[in-house]
C-alpha cells in the first residue's frame, strides 16, 4: 500500500519481508513489522483470486450511481471496471494506491474529506497525503488546504457516537457543505411563546481611568499622602505573585508625577545561538521537520503530531537529529517535546548551549508558578502538547485534535507534574479540562486550588504605606 509520499507498506512471505527489513535498516531507512492475519495485496493471495472471481460472476453487478475513487487504479472508477468481476478480485492482490486516490481528488479541487467509520486512521493518512508539496493541482487552479473530518469516536473513547456525528455535520457545514436538514430534523417541531424583552436600561459601559493618580490613605506616622511609584508596584507584584523578577509587567498609569509614568520591566534578551553555517539550532531543526514532513513552512508553535508525524517518522527524526547535533534522544522525549520551540530547547539543553530567544521569553511565564492551581498546570501542558494558545475549562481534548500517541505523551507529563498514575481510558473518560483536573485532584488527594485575584492584590498594594512597601521590597 502506498499511503503517502513518506509512508508505504510491503506485503509478502515472512522470509522475504525479513530480508527486506534488514536491507532497509542497512541503508538507513526506518521500518517496522505490522501484525496482520494474512499478507493481503501480495502473491500469497493468488490462490483465492480465481474462486473469488467465479463467485462474483453469480452476482449481478451494475454501474455505480455514486462516483468514487478506485484503490486499485488511484483514479475515478469506470463503469466497465465496476461491472467486471475480475476487477473486484484484483482488490485482494494489487497494491492499494490510497495516496494516488487522494491526489486525484485534490487535482479536481475536492478538498473536503469525511472519514466514515470509527477512529481517525484514514483521516491521518489523508492529511499526510494532502500535505505532500509534490501533489499536482488542476491546470490554472490554486492549491487549497484540504480539510479532513472524522465522523465517529475512537473505540476507547467514552463519548457518544451521536455527539461525534452531529459535530462532524457541523464541521462539514462550516466548510461549505449543504446538509439536507429536512432529513436530519425528522422529529416534529413546533413554535413556543417566549417572554418579551422588557428593555430595562442598565449601563454596562467601561468608564475611562481617572486622570489623577491613586493615592493611599494618610500615613498615620507621617501624616502625609504618599504616591506609589510604578516601579515599586511592579516589583511588589512580582514578589507577591511568585513570578520572579525576570517577568515582564506593564502597568499603565496616567499620572504626570515624576516616577509614576508607565513602567516596563523587560526580561534579559539572550543572544541567538548560531551554528558555523549561520543557522540557529531552531532553524536547523525546522529544516529537518520540513524535509521529513514534506511541508513548506513551520512555526515555533507547530506541533509534530498535528503535522501528520507517525511512529516510523519519529525514528527517522531521531536519526537526523543525532547526525545534525550529536545528541541521543528517545522517542518518548520527542512525544514530550512535540513543538518546534520545545524540541529546540531540549536539544540546546543536551548540547549545553544557551537557548535562542523565543516569543515566550518576553512574556510572563505562568507554567506552574508557585501557587498555580492544578487546572492552570494541566492547561499549560495541554497548550504545549496541542500547540494552541487558548483553553477553557470546557475544552475537550478529543475535539482539539488529540490522538493516541499524544495521549501517551500526556500521561507521561501528568505523572511528572502530579505524581499520579492514570490510564489512557481515564483520559478518554475525562476529556475536558475540568473533568481531568478533578480526576487528578482526587487521585493525588488534593483539594481544588483557588485562582489568584489580581485585582485584590493590586488593591492591597494601593493600601500600603511607604514604610510597608520598603519592607516588602527588601524581604
Amino acid at each position: 500500500a502506498v499511503n503517502s509520499a513518506q509512508q508505504c507498506v510491503f506485503s509478502g512471505p515472512t522470509t522475504k519481508i525479513n530480508q527486506l527489513e534488514k536491507q532497509l535498516q542497512k541503508e538507513g531507512v526506518r521500518c517496522r513489522a505490522l501484525e496482520t492475519s494474512h499478507a493481503f495485496h501480495s502473491s500469497m493471495m493468488d490462490s483465492i483470486i480465481e474462486p473469488f472471481t467465479e463467485l462474483l460472476k453469480t452476482i449481478s453487478l451494475h454501474a455505480p450511481q455514486l462516483d468514487f475513487v478506485s484503490n486499485v487504479t488511484g483514479n475515478r472508477i469506470k463503469a466497465d471496471e465496476a461491472t467486471n468481476p475480475s476487477y473486484w478480485a484484483t482488490h485482494l492482490r494489487e497494491t492499494v494506491r490510497f495516496a494516488d486516490g487522494i491526489n486525484a481528488m485534490i487535482q479536481q479541487n475536492i478538498t473536503l474529506l469525511l472519514e466514515v467509520g470509527p477512529g481517525n486512521v484514514l483521516t491521518n493518512l489523508a492529511l499526510q497525503a494532502s500535505l505532500d508539496p509534490g501533489t499536482p493541482v488542476a491546470c490554472g487552479a490554486k492549491r487549497v488546504k484540504t480539510e479532513v473530518i472524522s465522523s465517529l469516536p475512537h473505540p476507547k473513547q467514552s463519548s457518544e457516537e451521536i455527539a461525534s456525528l452531529v459535530g462532524a455535520m457541523g464541521k462539514l457545514w462550516l466548510y461549505g457543505a449543504k446538509p439536507k436538514w429536512s432529513q436530519f430534523h425528522l422529529e416534529k417541531r413546533s413554535r413556543i411563546s417566549l417572554p418579551t424583552y422588557p428593555f430595562e436600561k442598565k449601563r454596562y459601559w467601561l468608564d475611562p481611568m481617572p486622570a489623577e493618580p491613586k493615592q493611599v490613605p494618610q500615613n498615620s506616622q507621617a501624616g502625609t499622602q504618599i504616591i506609589i511609584k510604578a516601579e515599586e508596584i511592579a516589583k511588589a507584584f512580582q514578589l507577591m505573585t511568585g513570578l520572579g523578577t525576570n517577568a515582564e509587567i506593564r502597568i499603565p498609569l496616567t499620572s504626570t508625577q515624576k516616577g509614576a509614568e508607565p513602567c516596563h520591566i523587560p526580561t534579559a534578551s539572550p543572544s541567538e545561538v548560531k551554528t558555523p553555517q549561520g543557522l540557529s539550532v531552531q532553524d536547523q531543526v525546522a529544516e529537518i521537520w520540513k524535509e521529513l514532513l514534506g511541508v513548506s513552512s513551520v512555526t515555533p508553535h507547530s506541533n509534530l503530531m498535528e503535522l501528520g508525524a507517525h511512529s516510523l517518522m519519529m525514528t527517522q527524526l531521531l536519526s537526523r537529529l543525532h547526525q545534525a547535533f550529536q545528541v541521543d534522544l528517545s522517542i518518548q522525549e520527542l512525544f514530550d517535546h512535540p513543538t518546534l520551540a520545545a524540541m529546540t530547547q531540549l536539544i540546546e539543553q543536551r548540547k549545553g548551549v544557551k537557548s535562542a530567544p523565543t516569543p515566550e521569553a518576553f512574556q510572563v511565564k505562568m507554567t506552574a508558578p508557585k501557587g498555580s492551581s492544578t487546572q492552570d498546570q494541566v492547561a499549560e501542558i495541554w497548550k504545549e502538547l496541542l500547540g494552541i494558545h487558548e483553553i477553557t475549562p470546557h475544552s475537550n481534548l478529543m475535539e482539539l485534535g488529540a490522538h493516541s500517541l499524544m495521549m501517551t505523551q500526556l500521561l507521561s507529563r501528568l505523572h511528572k507534574a502530579f505524581k499520579v498514575d492514570l490510564s489512557i481510558q481515564d483520559l478518554f473518560d475525562n476529556p475536558t479540562l475540568n473533568a481531568m483536573t478533578r480526576l487528578i485532584e482526587q487521585r493525588s488527594g488534593m483539594s481544588p486550588a483557588k485562582e489568584d485575584n489580581v485585582d485584590e492584590i493590586l488593591q492591597a498594594l494601593e493600601g500600603l504605606s511607604q514604610q510597608e512597601i520598603d519592607k516588602l521590597l527588601n524581604t
